[in-house]
């Protein structure tokens, strides 16, 4: 039974346009951090494609990575109380252990697969322009490999063991998504120290994935070492990589025992209230309706327009879902005006308003995709749910819903960029630079055109023009963020 569960969720959960954007964003992800952390750490004849780039990158995943398990792990699990489909599901000649681990290797393997991509966009950093062909060598394939099954597996174990435990003790994804936040924190907070204060036994331990034990060896490495050689698993590394994987083998075990069809089901239902029936009485009221007014002029569609734009956009900033992007997007804004800034990007300057919005800048790649992805699926959304037959029936004009649409999107993009807009004053007051605060260059770097608002909306309005144009959501998303990196590929040629 387990070996059918496996099987039926692989297939859909792979078998999906997403996936293919999942693994094109890995893969973008692996040629990007390849080329950062050697911008920051190279030199001395290291190469970029060398061993100790690719274990490093490989220890840390990068956010992206984080997002994509989170989106794929917390509704593997939840998605039957989700869609009300637990009832007749959970009634089938399953027993409730065998589900919960067909689910759990099902969200883990997906995630290993997706992940597995991030090493090819690393094979591929020899031929993507990146550097003069001086800097790279051979591909350092098993040093990859061994970095991969050591490091990011592990990785990957322990952030789907924290998911599906906390599912299955809690029954509540919101406490599941906190605790995969709360990991990535603890990481980061971690990797800080040891960038600010050196390498202790606590942010050594206390790193989840790894990446500062990982750095310290890395700095010990003599050149050749680096370049090709494999990382010894002693020491701090290998005592931390078994107490996390001690630690996500017992999430695992405790999520198992946990788990329940019945315990698991009810979780989602409220408390019956107590009806009273009183002073019952047979009296009939009549009831006259108004008149139906018929009305489709112009301003009636105005009218519907802004009132399906609030609708929409409600409709996505609701669900808990976009709060974790939201916050795991301020807490990288913070921490780079906080810390990274000063350690790899700008370097010692005071609190000012330019250091402030750079983050923008370096994480401008990031915006847009999110807000390209975004805005295609908000377009074919009737499509994908398989309700377009009633939709495309309302007496509402095309322009009104899909415009409506673009609305919603560019609300969304607003209230990101004044998330970051409130993070970063508040960042710079806490770093005493409240003085030199400059609300008109703000303004103009969060919500004009230099990767900005106003940027985010042209983008928005292309993935809309493109959507319009071929009608199809997978060609949509595949010219979108191709055009996308081809200007950033003619930019890096300084063409």
């Amino acid at each position: 039974m387990i070996g059918k569960i496996l099987g039926f969720e692989l297939k859909n959960r792979l078998w999906q346009w997403m996936t293919l954007l999942f693994l094109g964003i890995m893969i973008f992800q692996g040629l990007w951090y390849a080329k950062g952390f050697y911008d920051f750490y190279g030199g001395d004849g290291m190469l970029i494609n060398a061993s100790a780039v690719n274990y490093q990158n490989l220890a840390g995943g990068g956010l992206l990575l984080v997002i994509i398990v989170t989106v794929i792990t917390v509704p593997s699990l939840h998605k039957d109380i989700q869609y009300h489909s637990a009832g007749w599901l959970y009634a089938y000649p399953v027993e409730e252990k065998q589900f919960f681990l067909g689910r759990f290797l099902s969200a883990f393997l997906a995630n290993v697969f997706i992940a597995s991509f991030y090493m090819v966009g690393m094979l591929l950093t020899p031929f993507a322009g990146l550097g003069e062909p001086s800097l790279f060598g051979p591909p350092a394939i098993g040093p990859m490999l061994h970095g991969f099954f050591c490091l990011t597996v592990p990785n990957l174990f322990l952030l789907t063991s924290i998911a599906f435990c906390a599912l299955a003790v809690f029954k509540k994804p919101a406490i599941a998504y906190l605790g995969i936040v709360i990991t990535v924190f603890s990481f980061l907070m971690m990797q800080t120290s040891a960038e600010g204060s050196g390498f202790t036994t606590t942010n050594l331990t206390l790193d989840a994935f790894a990446y500062v034990p990982v750095s310290q060896q890395i700095m010990e490495m003599p050149l050749s070492v680096r370049n090709y050689g494999y990382l010894d698993f002693s020491g701090p590394l290998l005592y931390n990589r078994l107490l996390w994987g001690a630690v996500a083998l017992t999430l695992f075990l405790v999520g198992l025992w946990h788990f329940s069809f019945k315990g698991y089901a009810n979780s989602s239902k409220g408390r019956p209230k107590a009806v009273t029936l009183t002073n019952l009485s047979t009296t009939v009221v009549r009831v006259d309706l108004p008149p139906v007014q018929k009305s489709f002029g112009l301003a009636t569609m105005f009218r519907k327009l802004w009132y399906q734009a609030g609708l929409e956009l409600s409709n996505i900033i609701r669900p808990f879902g976009f709060r974790i992007i939201a916050g795991l997007l301020v807490l990288m804004c913070v921490l780079q005006n906080l810390v990274w800034n000063f350690s790899f990007y700008i370097g010692p300057t005071v609190p000012v308003t330019s250091t402030m919005t750079s983050f923008r800048l370096a994480n401008g790649v990031i915006l847009v995709m999110l807000f390209m992805i975004w805005a295609g699926e908000l377009f074919f959304k009737e499509r994908t749910v398989g309700i377009w037959p009633i939709t495309g029936a309302l007496p509402v004009p095309v322009w009104v819903s899909q415009l409506a649409k673009l609305l919603a999107m560019f609300g969304v993009a607003l209230i990101i960029n004044l998330i970051f807009l409130v993070s970063s004053i508040g960042t710079q007051v806490i770093m005493g630079g409240g003085a030199d605060i400059d609300l008109g260059l703000f303004v103009h770097d969060y919500l004009g055109y230099a990767f900005g608002w106003l940027t985010h909306c042209f983008y928005i309005s292309l993935v809309f023009c493109l959507a319009g144009l071929t009608g199809k959501r997978f060609v949509t998303h595949v010219t979108a963020v191709g055009y996308f990196f081809l200007l950033i590929v003619v930019y890096e040629f300084g063409l």
